[in-house]
C-alpha cells in the first residue's frame, strides 16, 4: 500500500508498506475505557460544535483546555463512540475523529494531568492544576489537528476503522451499583472445585437482571402475558437446566423473568474456537406464539453472516431468515434450548462462508474452497478481537465467567496463534490444545493472515498476562515471524 503521511510544514510524503488485507477491513477497533484524543471540530451531545484543542495552523492548547482529550463510556449502536472528555463534557464522535492514545503514554499522562483519567471524578478539580501541568500533559501527547507525527505514540491512522455496537447505553453509575450478579457468580466459583468448567452452573436463577442487558427497556407490550405465558417459560427454564450442552451457559432473572442472558463457547475445529459469544432474549408477551427476540453482544464486528454490527441474529428459527417446515419456528414444539443449540451448530460452524445465502450451491468448487479459507481466517481474527472486548468490558453478571475461562484457555489461544504462524495450519484444524489435526492437502493459511496475527498477537499476551492466565510467561512476541517453517 502507498500512504499520504503528513511531514513537516504540513506537507504530504508517499510512504510504501506491507499490509494485510485483513488490517484494512479489521484495523485497530476503539475499545471502552481507552483514552482517546481528538483530531477535529466535533458536535457535542446539545447539538453545539466545540473546536479542536489546537487550530489547523497548531495554535496553541489554552490553559486548562481539556476539551481535547477524554475516555471511552460507550460504543454506540450508530456506528459512534461517546466520549467523556476532560471538561466534563460527553459526546459522540466518529471513530476517524478521535484518536487512541498507547498505553505507555497513558501512564504518562496519568503522573502528568488528573484523577478523570482513572476514575472519572469530578474535573472541576481538574482546573486547579498549573499551566505547566497542562503543558506537560499536551506535550505527552504531541499532537496537532492536521499532523500526526509519528512520535506521538497515537494510533491516528488506526483508529478510523468503523465502530458500530449493539450494545445497550449504559451508566457507569448503573454498572457500579449492581453488583449482585457478579457477587452470585463469585459465590457460585467458591463452592465449586475446578473440576467444574469455569466452576460457573450451565443454568441459574439470580435475583437481578443486568443492567446492560440489550431488552431492559423492552416493555412497552407489557412484561409477561399471564398465568399461561408463565407457565410457558418456567417449562423451558427447566428444559435449559437438565439439557444444556457442557459449552452454553445460561441466566435467568427473578425481577424480569421475560428477560435471559446465554453466552456459548466456540467449539473446537472452528475459527470460534475457545471464543466466548453472549446473547441477550426477550421473551415477547405473546410468546410462543412468536419466537423469542435475540440480541447478540457484536461489540461493532461482523462475526459472521448470521450475526451482523448489529446485533441481529439471522435465523429461520427466529423468522429473521428465509425458511420452511422444520426450520420455522413452532409454537407447540420449539424450545429456547433449540433457539440456542441452533446458533451454536448452525451459526457457529467449522466453514461460516456457507451461511452466506446461496453460497452452498458453490460447495466443492476452486473458487468456493479458496473463499472458504478466507471467511475462516476472517472470523478467526474477529473472535480474537471480540476476546479483548471481553476483557475490557464483560457482560454484567458473568464477569468471572470470562476471566475464569481465559485464564484457562488462554495459552492454548495464544498456541493456535503460533501454530497458525510458525506452521501455517489452517484455521479449523487444531484440536482443544491447539495441536493441528490434518496436513490440510499442503495448503497453509494466508500470508495477509498471518501478517495480522504477528500485530495482534502482542496484544492478546498483554491481555491474558495482565488476568493471570496460565502459561503466558512461554510467548515471546518480539521476534515472532509471518514466515511459516514448512516441514518436507
Amino acid at each position: 500500500m502507498s500512504w499520504l503521511k503528513t511531514a513537516e510544514r504540513g506537507s504530504e510524503v508517499e510512504c510504501d508498506e506491507t499490509v494485510s488485507a485483513y488490517d484494512l477491513d479489521n484495523d485497530d477497533y476503539v475499545f471502552y475505557g481507552d483514552v482517546v484524543v481528538r483530531l477535529r471540530t466535533l458536535q457535542t451531545a446539545s447539538g453545539s460544535t466545540s473546536e479542536p484543542a489546537q487550530g489547523s495552523k497548531g495554535t496553541a492548547i489554552t490553559a486548562h483546555d481539556l476539551s481535547w482529550v477524554g475516555r471511552v463510556i460507550d460504543l454506540c449502536n450508530d456506528g459512534c463512540v461517546q466520549v467523556k472528555w476532560g471538561d466534563g463534557i460527553t459526546s459522540k464522535v466518529l471513530p476517524h475523529e478521535i484518536s487512541v492514545v498507547e498505553e505507555h503514554t497513558i501512564d504518562e499522562m496519568k503522573k502528568e494531568m488528573f484523577d478523570w483519567v482513572d476514575n472519572n471524578d469530578d474535573v472541576d478539580e481538574a482546573h486547579d492544576d498549573t499551566d505547566e501541568d497542562i503543558a506537560a500533559a499536551s506535550a505527552a501527547v504531541n499532537i496537532t489537528a492536521g499532523n500526526d507525527d509519528d512520535s506521538a505514540d497515537i494510533r491516528g491512522g488506526e483508529a478510523g476503522a468503523a465502530v458500530a455496537s449493539g450494545e445497550t447505553m449504559v451508566d457507569e453509575e448503573d454498572l457500579d451499583g449492581n453488583v449482585y450478579a457478579e457477587e452470585k457468580s463469585a459465590e457460585n466459583v467458591a463452592t465449586r472445585g475446578d473440576d467444574d468448567l469455569f466452576g460457573f452452573p450451565q443454568f441459574d436463577i439470580v435475583q437481578m437482571s443486568p443492567p446492560d442487558h440489550f431488552f431492559l427497556k423492552d416493555t412497552e407490550q407489557g412484561i409477561g402475558g399471564g398465568n399461561k405465558w408463565m407457565k410457558r417459560v418456567q417449562k423451558d427454564w427447566k428444559i435449559l437446566e437438565n439439557d444444556l450442552p457442557d459449552t452454553i451457559y445460561v441466566r435467568a432473572f427473578e425481577d424480569r423473568i421475560d428477560l435471559l442472558r446465554v453466552v456459548m463457547v466456540g467449539a473446537t475445529g472452528t475459527p470460534y474456537q475457545d471464543g466466548l459469544f453472549f446473547f441477550d432474549l426477550h421473551l415477547p408477551p405473546t410468546y410462543p406464539a412468536v419466537p423469542p427476540q435475540v440480541h447478540y453482544h457484536s461489540f461493532g464486528l461482523n462475526l459472521n453472516p448470521n450475526l451482523d454490527e448489529s446485533g441481529t441474529v439471522c435465523l429461520s428459527l427466529l423468522d429473521t431468515f428465509g425458511g420452511e417446515d422444520v426450520e420455522l419456528w413452532s409454537p407447540a414444539t420449539s424450545t429456547i434450548l433449540q433457539v440456542v443449540v441452533s446458533i451454536q451448530g448452525l451459526v457457529l460452524t467449522a466453514q461460516p462462508f456457507y451461511n452466506e445465502s446461496s453460497y452452498e450451491e458453490h460447495h466443492g468448487t476452486a473458487q468456493a474452497a479458496r473463499n472458504e479459507i478466507i471467511y475462516a481466517e476472517d472470523a478467526c481474527l474477529l473472535t480474537l478481537w471480540t476476546m479483548l472486548h471481553l476483557l475490557r468490558r464483560p457482560p454484567v453478571g458473568f464477569e468471572e465467567l470470562v476471566r475464569r475461562h481465559f485464564r484457562r484457555r488462554g495459552k492454548f489461544v495464544l498456541r493456535a496463534c503460533e501454530a497458525y504462524l510458525r506452521k501455517g495450519c489452517l484455521v479449523g484444524t487444531l484440536d482443544a490444545e491447539a495441536d493441528d489435526t490434518e496436513v490440510a492437502c499442503g495448503k497453509t493459511c494466508s500470508a495477509g493472515f498471518r501478517l495480522a496475527l504477528t500485530r495482534f498477537m502482542p496484544r492478546l499476551v498483554e491481555a491474558f498476562t495482565s488476568i493471570g492466565a496460565d502459561g503466558c510467561d512461554q510467548f515471546n512476541t518480539s521476534g515472532m515471524s509471518c514466515t511459516p517453517t514448512v516441514k518436507h
